[in-house]
């Protein structure tokens, strides 16, 4: 996610963020969130609260990197691809004024948003559990609020004291109580919505029982003797490299440093007159992940930001693109039925989930 606040193009942190967000919100998969949109800017918060524990994570020197295994790299993809579908369907169906026709298009919806769900649960078990119930609570009551929805069914109030969601250090909040748990923003004016936003909205709303769930999946790989998320390289190796790169950034002349480790540990370094040289090179060699094990660009003259790269990635692996929302568009809808649809699509999703896992529960 990019936000204006935020004073970095997308490094590590932020890409891992996005996948932990995604997979273990199932919110907007491979989507950018817009502050402007009252159900992304509740989310954000959310997403803030995953960043500040992988940065955390990464301060430790105990980051586990998600976002570039071959798997959740896999499962996110089918995740976007199938909620392109569903919002696909669901325009489809407004639109469609044969109503057996429309019927169809909206059961390809829900066919299509389970499928989604269950991709993202397969990328989360991958990952170590960081979504906070609390703080998506919060997001989604807000949500429902800016949009004049009934709120979500609560899910996270009624866990009992020993539920992993309640217990377990991953699931507490790290942002402050002001900002994880803050009251809905008013309601500013609302204008009729596009079955593909109604859906967004319908994902938040189903986030809180996404995230409750994301913790009892742990504990049960837990309790089977599942060894813990171990990410694509060890911690240890990624703040070696780091070290390396930076270092080698510094002894380097010049202001702004593109540095570059292939896998047969052979480091090398560019010298770019302006950072617009340093983007097109880094935008050409992380297009090729399978080329080198680490690339970065350094900015030394930007004294917010050194010794942080500008942009950084492993190259384990290609990360998920992160695309921008596509623009509403100005087209009528005439079938208004189908949104009463949209909204039980994700909690469908959820549930599907849920009587999934009661059958693949081993015998006690």
């Amino acid at each position: 996610m990019r936000t204006s606040t935020q004073a970095k193009a997308s490094t590590v942190l932020d890409r891992e963020t996005d996948a932990r967000f995604w997979a273990q919100t199932h919110y907007r998969v491979g989507e950018r969130l817009n502050p402007k949109d009252p159900t992304d800017r509740a989310m954000m918060k959310v997403w803030m609260d995953i960043y500040g524990k992988v940065k955390r994570e990464d301060q430790a020197g105990q980051l586990v990197l998600t976002h570039n295994h071959p798997a959740v790299e896999q499962h996110l993809g089918d995740a976007q691809l199938a909620m392109q579908a569903a919002a696909a369907h669901l325009d489809a169906a407004a639109n469609e004024p044969d109503p057996v026709r429309a019927q169809q298009h909206a059961e390809a919806a829900t066919v299509a948003t389970a499928t989604a769900s269950a991709a993202n649960q397969a990328a989360a078990s991958f990952q170590p559990p960081t979504v906070s119930p609390v703080v998506v609570s919060a997001a989604a009551h807000e949500a429902a609020h800016a949009a004049a929805v009934p709120p979500p069914e609560p899910v996270v109030e009624r866990l009992p004291p020993e539920h992993p969601a309640v217990l377990s250090i991953a699931a507490q909040p790290i942002l402050p109580p002001e900002i994880a748990t803050a009251p809905p923003a008013p309601s500013p004016p609302t204008s009729q919505p596009r079955p593909g936003q109604q859906l967004a909205l319908a994902q938040a709303v189903s986030a809180p029982a996404v995230a409750v769930a994301v913790h009892e999946d742990a504990q049960a790989r837990t309790d089977q003797g599942a060894p813990p998320a171990a990410g694509t390289l060890p911690a240890q190796t990624i703040a070696v490299i780091r070290d390396i790169a930076v270092a080698v950034a510094q002894q380097t002349a010049g202001g702004i440093v593109g540095v570059m480790n292939t896998p047969d540990q052979r480091w090398s370094w560019l010298v770019f007159p302006a950072r617009t040289g340093a983007d097109d090179w880094y935008g050409e060699v992380s297009e090729a992940p399978e080329t080198f094990l680490y690339v970065a660009y350094f900015d030394k003259t930007d004294g917010d930001v050194w010794p942080e790269p500008i942009n950084e990635m492993f190259g384990t692996g290609k990360a998920l693109t992160v695309t921008a929302r596509a623009e509403p568009s100005a087209r009528p809808r005439t079938n208004t039925a189908v949104v009463a649809v949209i909204a039980g699509l994700a909690l469908a999703g959820v549930a599907a989930l849920a009587s999934a896992r009661k059958e693949a529960k081993p015998p006690l």
